[in-house]
């Protein structure tokens, strides 16, 4: 015990602590409380036009390590991508 004539002081001092840590804890997680509260989800999505994407101005190596027969297997999907043609022509 801290103080052993006054027991009461040690266990005021053990509560005041406890309630300023749980005070303290409490406070911060009231922004993501809130935000659970809402059941809101928030998702920022950034969407850039494919005319403003650049092609890289430095490249380390030319060789695609995938073959014509792979881009196929793709699908249309992903054989429409400017990127993949970018890729394509290093081939």
């Amino acid at each position: 015990m801290l103080f052993p004539a006054f027991p009461t002081v040690s266990s005021l001092a053990k509560s005041c602590l406890f309630t300023v840590c749980a005070v303290g804890w409490l406070m911060q997680s009231l922004p993501a409380l809130f935000l659970y509260m809402e059941g809101a989800d928030i998702v920022k999505r950034r969407s850039v036009p494919a005319q403003h994407l650049a092609l890289p101005h430095l490249l380390f190596c030319n060789r695609f390590p995938f073959t014509q027969v792979g881009l196929a297997s793709l699908g249309a999907q992903f054989n429409r991508d400017f990127v993949l043609a970018y890729l394509r022509q290093w081939y």
